[in-house]
């Protein structure tokens, strides 16, 4: 991470830390965010592996510390792929078949990414909340090639 991506990490979300040592943010991911005139504020306890990318997929892992969204997938009788989890505990933040779309040239920046984790967790209160997805989410099963 960049000395000023730090900065503007400290700026915006000062309840996460970044530990450059390991290539990891962790802390409280806070958000306010609003869509078809629906504003959620919440928080999530994340973890953020900068560097545990590769050339198909360029952006960081992304755990959820607390049973959060384990917890929601149970109230709502849906499977954690149905809640964009993977088994391994990291979030299914984006089809590989439209990362070029969000990330030309794998190009990723802290603050393009933490706007992707905004409307990702936006997504979560907001089924948690309402019971219902704001938007439809991607399916699994797509055929895409690589």
């Amino acid at each position: 991470m960049t000395m000023q991506e730090q900065e503007w990490l400290r700026a915006q979300h000062p309840k996460l830390f970044y530990f450059p040592s390991y290539g990891r943010i962790v802390g409280d991911f806070e958000f306010k965010a609003s869509y078809n005139n629906v504003a959620v504020k919440d928080s999530y306890q994340v973890r953020i592996e900068l560097y545990k990318t590769s050339f198909f997929m360029p952006i960081p892992k992304v755990y959820v510390m607390d049973n959060r969204i384990e917890r929601a997938s149970k109230i709502l009788k849906r499977e954690m792929i149905d809640m964009h989890v993977f088994s391994d505990g990291s979030l299914c933040l984006i089809r590989p078949d439209k990362i070029q779309d969000y990330y030309p040239m794998n190009q990723v920046s802290l603050q393009s990414f933490i706007y992707h984790l905004t409307a990702y967790f936006y997504w979560q209160s907001f089924l948690e909340t309402y019971g219902k997805e704001p938007w439809k989410g991607e399916a699994h099963d797509f055929p895409y090639k690589i």
